[in-house]
């Protein structure tokens, strides 16, 4: 991760003629192994979440590294002159930003334009529009699903760490910060739905490390350390206590657990599983880490 943040060092570049990753961008070939031009992708693959999920020859071409992928030896490592070609306001920096909130989505994310404080839910296609210049990451409208997708399914952690890097290869550093903000409290925070899975040690050691700058890069190890170290206390009012939703959507909460009225000891832990149990009569149960060690 230090020759990516110090810019590969020792790279050695191929000819000007290698340029597969810019003509991809540029809608003039397809992507391989068994794959479709980069508008293809956008129309047909962005709601395709099995294929996105099962298909690994496309991750790539989609994000690009100055590095040799170890599983796909058909897409070209990147080139100092075609990052070049991904200028503010190009069509190749429109169709990265659209290749950016599609995968942002299949993993439970979405952007938010803090300029007019809205959702970017499509894509500017006039070269003349600029990006946002500051942005925020919240969880999309299915975050349920695809958050729950990226949490059973670890090989979408490599896939973030492509990403992130490659923002940084192709004008878009300033987002990564929002990004691993957003993951960092989705895996270490009081309703962190990544946590308690592989995801928390790929934030740690790998997500926040692809940031450049030293100052934000400290900045998010300390926002783990205190998260991490964080009291969570629930409002013991009755009429201030948030109820449960009894789904998915209740994984990662931190809560505190008082077995009966007569018993004033408050146990604190994290919600890591919810079901159904039939021989329970089918009722919802949520199973919870304690912070003591044991789960229930």
């Amino acid at each position: 991760m230090e020759e990516y943040r110090d810019n590969y060092p020792h790279f050695q570049p191929l000819p000007s003629n290698a340029d597969q990753n810019l003509q991809f961008y540029a809608n003039a070939i397809t992507s391989q192994p068994n794959g479709a031009t980069i508008t293809e992708m956008h129309a047909q693959w962005a709601a395709d979440y099995g294929r996105l999920e099962s298909h690994h020859g496309y991750i790539q071409w989609l994000f690009p590294l100055r590095e040799r992928s170890r599983f796909n030896a058909q897409a070209q490592v990147l080139q100092p002159h075609e990052m070049l070609q991904f200028t503010p306001g190009s069509e190749l920096q429109l169709r990265f930003y659209k290749t950016l909130q599609m995968m942002l989505n299949f993993w439970g994310m979405q952007i938010v334009d803090t300029t007019s404080n809205t959702t970017n839910a499509a894509t500017p296609t006039n070269a003349n529009v600029h990006l946002p210049r500051t942005i925020r990451v919240d969880r999309c409208i299915e975050w349920k699903d695809r958050l729950w997708n990226t949490r059973q399914h670890s090989h979408n952690n490599m896939r973030l760490t492509r990403m992130l890097k490659c923002c940084g290869e192709l004008g878009f550093e300033r987002y990564k910060l929002p990004i691993v903000r957003f993951l960092i409290h989705e895996c270490f925070g009081d309703h962190a739905f990544l946590s308690n899975c592989a995801c928390v040690s790929s934030c740690r050691d790998y997500w926040v490390k692809t940031l450049r700058n030293d100052q934000e890069r400290a900045e998010m190890e300390q926002l783990i350390e205190q998260l991490e170290t964080a009291t969570w206390r629930n409002v013991t009012t009755e009429a201030m206590v948030q109820p449960l939703e009894h789904d998915n959507g209740d994984i990662g909460r931190c809560v505190n657990v008082c077995w009966n009225a007569a018993d004033d000891a408050w146990r604190s832990g994290r919600i890591v599983l919810v079901g159904r149990v039939p021989r329970k009569g089918n009722t919802i149960r949520h199973k919870i880490a304690f912070n003591n060690g044991q789960t229930k």
